[in-house]
């Protein structure tokens, strides 16, 4: 599921060919654009989605890739930029 305004509006196959998105069948992806927008208003209509919801939000696990030299690492050698300023 790809979400906001990067959801509604990514080439899903180009972003495939790229490596942005794994290499999974295109029937697997959902674009779903203001996701956030759509679910407080279903939450806030019906205790079994906001329960549902609940449920969702406790099963899920944040991970902050940003603060990970690894991901940074691999982030940096796949944009090409430099890792380092070499100066020559």
């Amino acid at each position: 599921v790809i979400a906001g305004a990067f959801g509604a509006y990514i080439d899903v196959e180009n972003a495939i060919t790229i490596g942005m998105l794994p290499d999974i069948s295109l029937q697997k992806i959902e674009q779903v654009g203001n996701a956030a927008g759509a679910g407080v208003k279903l939450a806030l209509l019906s205790y079994p989605l906001r329960k549902q919801a609940h449920h969702l939000a406790c099963d899920s696990q944040y991970i902050e890739l940003a603060g990970t030299q690894s991901f940074m690492k691999t982030f940096m050698n796949n944009i090409n930029f430099p890792l380092e300023n070499k100066q020559q």
